[in-house]
């Protein structure tokens, strides 16, 4: 009986505090940005996280010319990652260092 208590025990904690420890989306729940101005927000919430420059709105610049790492690819994914925690979507785009920005900022992905 006491190891079944706590096997139980055990499994309220998990059930609790899993995600924590887990992905980081497991319990957020999807929705999508609002607007551009919420993309362009949690942009500039990350830009010198991920070596990007921030930005004031969205603009046809190349994404390279608003970089300043060394491994794009890497970071880039890694920003496209944060912006997707921070508007809730459910996908993000795949960046280039040739995308515009208004191109990634418009991206319908963000939207859905």
């Amino acid at each position: 009986m006491r190891s079944y208590l706590t096997l139980v025990a055990l499994a309220c904690l998990l059930a609790t505090f899993g995600c924590q420890a887990t992905a980081l989306d497991c319990c957020r729940s999807t929705s999508a940005a609002s607007s551009q101005q919420e993309v362009v927000n949690a942009w500039n919430a990350h830009c010198a996280e991920y070596n990007f420059y921030s930005i004031e709105g969205t603009s046809v610049v190349l994404l390279g010319r608003l970089y300043y790492g060394t491994d794009f690819k890497a970071d880039g994914d890694a920003f496209m990652r944060m912006i997707q925690i921070d508007v809730q979507s459910a996908a993000r785009p795949d960046i280039e260092d040739d995308n515009t920005l208004d191109y990634v900022i418009g991206h319908p992905t963000w939207y859905k």
